[in-house]
C-alpha cells in the first residue's frame, strides 16, 4: 500500500497554518495595555479600583460601569474616568472632551504618575510637578506588618442645608442603604447584609462598603518605619502628607508627585493639604462638570487595600457622577466609563500597526496566504530539469581558439592588424600623447635599439597589416608580431632577451 503518512516538513506547514487560523480568534500576547491600566494588577495598575466599581454597581449602589478602548468620547452622556493615561490628549480630542463635556458629560481627570505636567486648556485642567519643601512630609508610609486602619464612630453631622456659611460639599448618598428608609431599592444592600458579606469574605469591595456606612469614621493606619531602601515604598520624589477633604471624615495620607493650578474662579476644593496645596477639586463647564485629582495614586491597587483611601477615591468617582445621575441609581442612569483609548491607541506603532485589533485580521489572512502558496511551492514533482546551459570557457581557451581559427584560415594580416593597435594603446599607456607610432627615433632611444632597426619593423608590420594583393603567410605575421612583442617588452623595462 502507498504510504499516506504525512511527512515532517509538511507537519511543520501544516501546523504553521492552524497557527494563523487560530490566531484569528484568539490572539496570543494579549492586551498590551500599560502598567498602570484598568487591566494591570501591579502596584500602579488600576485593576482593584475597577472591580471595586463593578462590585458597588451590581450591588446597585452606582450605574454600569465598564471599559472603553475603541474611542475616546463615548456614544452617549456619561462620566467619563481617565486615569494615568499613557499619553495626553491632542489638541483635536481636547476640543472633543471639552465638547462632550459642554454637552452635559461629566469627567473625572488624574495625570500620569510618572509625567504629571499636563494642560488641557478648554478645560481649565493643569497640573504640574513639584517639590513640596513647605508641606509637613510623613517620612515613614504604612509599610507590611503596620497596624490596620480603624473605623470609629463619626460625630452627628449637621445638615449643609441648615446653614449658608458652610462651604464644605455635603456627602452623597450613602453607598450601603439603611433596611428603613423608603427610597431604598428592593435589591439595594443593607448595613447588616454589608457586615455579614465583610464577615465572610475581607474582600477590597466589602471593606470599601463597611467603611462607607454612614456614621463610621475612618482613622488613618499607624505609620510604620522604613528602616532600609529595600522597603515597601520608595520616596525619592514623592511627596506624602496628610490631606483633608469635606467627602470623608478624618485626615487621609495622600501620596503625589504634583499639584494642580485653579484655572476656574468657580472651582470647589475636594481635597487639600494642611499647607493649602489642592490636590483635587470640581467646576463647571456647560451643562457638564470637571472632576481633577493632581495625584493618580488614590486610584491605584495599593491604595485600594486602604479604607480611607479606596473611599476617598469612589468618593470621588461619586462626586463626578452624582451632577447628572442626581444622587439616584436606576437602570436608565448614565453609566461610569473608564477610557483606556489614551493607553491602547498609543501601543502600536510604525510597523506593529499591522498587528492592532482594527488591521490584525487582514493581516493574519494575508500571511496564511503566503504560507499556503511557500506550502504548494515547496514540493517538486517529477524528475529534476537539466540545465543546458554550459559553462563559459577561460580568456586563455578563448585566445587559443582564436589563434588556432586564424591559423587555419591563413588570416595572419589581421592579427597583425590586431597586435598593432594593441601596440599604439601600449606606447599611450606608458608614455601618453608625447610618443606615437611614427615617432621611431624617441621609441629607439627608450628601447635602446637602433632607429634604422625599429623604423623597418614598424613600417613592415604597417604593410603587412594593410596588404591586400595577397594573404599574408602565418610566418610572416609570427616574425612581425615577435619583434613588435620585443620593442613593447623593452619599453615596458624588461631588458633584451
Amino acid at each position: 500500500m502507498r504510504n499516506r503518512r504525512l511527512k515532517r516538513s509538511d507537519t511543520f506547514w501544516l501546523a504553521g497554518v492552524v497557527l494563523l487560523l487560530v490566531l484569528q480568534f484568539w490572539w496570543l500576547p494579549g492586551n498590551p495595555g500599560t502598567p498602570s491600566d484598568t487591566y494591570s494588577a501591579t502596584v500602579e495598575g488600576k485593576r482593584g479600583f475597577f472591580q471595586t466599581l463593578e462590585s458597588l454597581s451590581s450591588s446597585g449602589v452606582l450605574p454600569p460601569v465598564r471599559r472603553e478602548a475603541n474611542r475616546l468620547i463615548p456614544a452617549n452622556i456619561c462620566t467619563l474616568v481617565i486615569l494615568s493615561p499613557d499619553r495626553y490628549p491632542n489638541e483635536t480630542e481636547q476640543r472633543d472632551l471639552a465638547t462632550f463635556v459642554r454637552d452635559g458629560g461629566t469627567l473625572l481627570f488624574a495625570p500620569h504618575w510618572s509625567s504629571p505636567d499636563c494642560k488641557i486648556s478648554q478645560l481649565s485642567i493643569e497640573t504640574r510637578g513639584e517639590f513640596f519643601e513647605l508641606e509637613n512630609l510623613i517620612t515613614a508610609f504604612p509599610v507590611s506588618g503596620s497596624a490596620p486602619p480603624t473605623i470609629t464612630p463619626a460625630p452627628t453631622r449637621k445638615d449643609p442645608a441648615q446653614s449658608a456659611d458652610d462651604d464644605a460639599v455635603p456627602l452623597k448618598q450613602p453607598l450601603v442603604a439603611e433596611a428603613d428608609d423608603p427610597a431604598v431599592p428592593p435589591n439595594a444592600p443593607t448595613a447588616e447584609t454589608a457586615d455579614a458579606g465583610i464577615a465572610e469574605e475581607g474582600t477590597t469591595e466589602n471593606m470599601v462598603r463597611q467603611a462607607m456606612r454612614p456614621g463610621t469614621t475612618l482613622q488613618p493606619p499607624t505609620p510604620g518605619v522604613i528602616s532600609s531602601p529595600d522597603d515597601e515604598f520608595d520616596f525619592g520624589g514623592i511627596a506624602t502628607f496628610e490631606t483633608t477633604s469635606p467627602l470623608v471624615n478624618g485626615a487621609v495620607l495622600w501620596r503625589t508627585r504634583a499639584s494642580m493650578e485653579l484655572g476656574n474662579s468657580r472651582a470647589t476644593v475636594l481635597i487639600k493639604s494642611s499647607a493649602g496645596t489642592v490636590q483635587a477639586a470640581s467646576w463647571s463647564y456647560g451643562r457638564g462638570k470637571v472632576v481633577v485629582s493632581a495625584s493618580a495614586d488614590v486610584f491605584s491597587n495599593s491604595s485600594m487595600l486602604d479604607q480611607s483611601r479606596a473611599e476617598l477615591a469612589v468618593r470621588l468617582v461619586e462626586q463626578a457622577h452624582q451632577p447628572i445621575a442626581d444622587g439616584t441609581v436606576s437602570e436608565t442612569s448614565p453609566p461610569i466609563v473608564l477610557s483606556e483609548f489614551l493607553n491602547s491607541s498609543d501601543a502600536y506603532r510604525g510597523t506593529a500597526v499591522l498587528l492592532s485589533p482594527a488591521l490584525r485580521s487582514g493581516t493574519l489572512q494575508l500571511i496564511t496566504i503566503a504560507v499556503l502558496a511557500g506550502w504548494f511551492g515547496f514540493h517538486q514533482f517529477g524528475p529534476p530539469r537539466r540545465s543546458n546551459s554550459s559553462q563559459r570557457r577561460s580568456l586563455s581557451e578563448s585566445a587559443a581558439a582564436v589563434g588556432n581559427l586564424q591559423f587555419r584560415t591563413n588570416s595572419g594580416g589581421e592579427a597583425v592588424l590586431r597586435y598593432l593597435a594593441y601596440f599604439k594603446m601600449r606606447l599611450q599607456r606608458i608614455f601618453g600623447r608625447s610618443i606615437g607610432v611614427e615617432d621611431t627615433a624617441a621609441i629607439a632611444m627608450r628601447a635602446n635599439m637602433n632607429e634604422e632597426q625599429v623604423t623597418e619593423i614598424l613600417g613592415a608590420a604597417s604593410r603587412l597589416a594593410h596588404r591586400s594583393e595577397r594573404p599574408t603567410s602565418n610566418s610572416e605575421a609570427a616574425k612581425c608580431i615577435r619583434e613588435l612583442s620585443q620593442i613593447l617588452q623593452r619599453l615596458s623595462g624588461g631588458g633584451h632577451k
